[in-house]
């Protein structure tokens, strides 16, 4: 069964844009998608009672080894030039980490 991860990552004032542009990169959900176990991405955007951007990711992987696997590409480490970017547009603590599936029938 594929593992489900959940990130809401708050935005900075007035870079939802710059957000965007950050996953559009080459080295965003492109590089993402050619990871070993990687499934698929569902990604939105939610504004709070202030105003506030947040960014809401859903992937599915293979396994959570796959993940961990994919954030120890060099372009997923904290101080290369792409994470950078990423950083610079976060305002807050992100919320993230894998979830347990609930089962439902049709």
């Amino acid at each position: 069964m594929a593992e489900l991860f959940f990130a809401e990552i708050p935005l900075a004032e007035g870079k939802k844009e710059d957000w965007i542009d950050i996953v559009n990169d080459p080295k965003g959900l492109a590089l993402t998608k050619t990871m070993p176990g990687f499934i698929s991405a569902e990604m939105a955007f939610r504004a709070n009672e202030a105003g506030q951007h947040s960014f809401l990711l859903w992937e599915k992987w293979e396994t959570q080894e796959d993940y961990a696997n994919y954030n120890n590409h060099p372009d997923r480490k904290d101080d290369c030039e792409f994470m950078q970017r990423f950083f610079s547009c976060v305002d807050g603590e992100p919320k993230m980490g894998f979830c347990e599936t609930v089962s439902h029938e049709s």
